[in-house]
């Protein structure tokens, strides 16, 4: 049995908290009628927990492969990790280590079937997963210092796949929201927040998935 009382909807593509990681509001979705989110063929997923259980398989080539039991407050996922997956993240996949996971979906024998597709720390989530990043600034409130300030981060931090947004609330309480240069996409690590928080406010900051 794939499911154990998991709902994983909890993890992906769902809701918003400021400062972390979150889903695409907009995306359609199916639920059930116990309210869980319905997984689809090809669904990805994003999800964490702890390693609750490994068992792994030599295959006929001679790499390993794993079968992994990840669980978390909602309940256990069992998740097929492929040999060129686990052999980068082996060192992660062990017992009672927390993790978090992008995995696909994948119909097999009348049930649904988790296949990973990325491995990583718990403490990394935000800076790998994160695709776009809201920083919203108040102009009746905002200075240039501040401004200049964060300018700075786009020198000093390093490039990623994250792209930046700010949401600019004039004096009229109307809301622009600016893109930044597509050549200009972060890292959105513990520093880039920090510094966003200290510049704009502690709610300032919003980062969704890719």
């Amino acid at each position: 049995m794939l499911f154990r009382s998991c709902d994983l909807s909890v993890f992906s593509k769902s809701g918003k908290d400021n400062g972390k990681i979150s889903g695409d509001d907009s995306s359609e979705e199916i639920v059930n009628a116990n309210g869980q989110r319905e997984l689809r063929e090809s669904d990805i997923i994003h999800f964490g927990g702890s390693v609750r259980s490994l068992k792994t398989h030599n295959t006929r080539k001679g790499d390993v492969m794993a079968f992994v039991e990840i669980e978390n407050f909602s309940g256990i996922a069992e998740v097929t990790i492929f040999s060129d997956i686990y052999a980068d993240s082996r060192e992660m996949i062990k017992k009672d280590n927390l993790v978090f996971l992008q995995a696909k979906v994948q119909k097999r024998n009348g049930g649904n079937t988790l296949i990973a597709e990325k491995v990583v720390p718990i403490d990394m989530v935000r800076e790998v997963f994160s695709g776009r990043i809201f920083i919203d600034i108040d102009s009746s409130v905002i200075n240039e210092e501040a401004l200049s300030s964060f300018s700075k981060v786009f020198e000093s931090e390093k490039r990623g796949n994250c792209q930046v947004f700010f949401k600019v609330k004039t004096k009229d309480d109307m809301t622009v929201i600016i893109k930044v240069h597509d050549k200009l996409k972060l890292r959105v690590t513990d520093d880039v927040i920090e510094k966003a928080h200290h510049l704009f406010g502690r709610d300032s900051v919003s980062t969704f998935l890719q």
